[in-house]
Order: C-alpha cells, then sequence, then structure tokens
C-alpha cells in the first residue's frame, strides 16, 4: 500500500517539475518577445530621430545656399522678382515685402516630412541674411515670384 501511495505523490511531482518548466520555458519566450519588441521600437525612434537630424541639416544647408545665391543677385544692390525666381528655383514665396533700404522674403522649404520657413533680408549692399521662422505664415503674394516688378 506504501507503494502506492508513493506513485501518485512522485507522478504528481513529476508533473508539478514539468509544469514548472513548462511555465518558465513560456515566461522566458514572452521576455524574450517583450525586449525584442522593446529594442526594435527603440532602434525605430532612433532612425526617427537620424532622419530628423539629416532632414533639419538639409534645410540648413539649402537655406545657406539660398542665402548665397541672393546675396550674388543682390551684388547690383536690386534684388528683382526674376532673380528671386531664378535664386528659389520653384521653391514657394510665402511673402515678399520692398523697403527703400531693404527686401525681406519668407520662404517655406522642406526636407523629407519636415517643413522650416526662412526670413530672407538683403540690405542692397550684397549682405543677405537668412533666419529660421518658429511658425510659417500663410502666403500673401498674389502673384508668382518670377514676375517682375
Amino acid at each position: 500500500m506504501q507503494d502506492h501511495d508513493r506513485r501518485p505523490a512522485g507522478l504528481l511531482t513529476r508533473l508539478a517539475s514539468c509544469l514548472a518548466v513548462i511555465v518558465l520555458l513560456l515566461l522566458l519566450l514572452v521576455g524574450s518577445v517583450l525586449v525584442w519588441i522593446l529594442v526594435s521600437l527603440h532602434r525605430a525612434d532612433e532612425a526617427r530621430d537620424q532622419k530628423s537630424k539629416e532632414g533639419m541639416a538639409t534645410m540648413v544647408a539649402t537655406a545657406e545656399r539660398l542665402r548665397g545665391g541672393l546675396a550674388q543677385k543682390d551684388s547690383d544692390g536690386v534684388l528683382t522678382d526674376r532673380e528671386v525666381a531664378e535664386v528659389l528655383n520653384h521653391r514657394p514665396v510665402l511673402s515678399i515685402a520692398r523697403e527703400p533700404d531693404r527686401t525681406v522674403l519668407v520662404v517655406r522649404l522642406s526636407a523629407d516630412s519636415q517643413v522650416q520657413c526662412y526670413s530672407f533680408t538683403a540690405l542692397h549692399t550684397t549682405d543677405v541674411t537668412r533666419r529660421p521662422l518658429d511658425i510659417c505664415p500663410p502666403s500673401k503674394l498674389s502673384a508668382p515670384a518670377g514676375h517682375s516688378q
């Protein structure tokens, strides 16, 4: 009778051990999947951040090229719409304001999914400055750049 009592206890012990091993393996599997998911999300965030930095660097470089082009076109002290259109190469001009001592234009630049507006100020002395704007203003132009004033 004692042997008979030991068998179910031994069987239950083995079943409990097997169940514990299965539960442990499932926990390891779930943990591994969670770690894999978290690492993948982290890598995606890093890639998105890198793409954002590259996009900003591209926009800054483009703005600097435009500034240089506008300065070159302003070498005679007059920056015409045609010269602006040649430099901007079909980029949208949101506004252009001509004053006796300066011309200020606002341009929308984009790279990837990012958009940044810049204000360019030509002082009619071949000195052109650029400044990024916090927000892009609505377009105030009634005619596209390229039409002479």
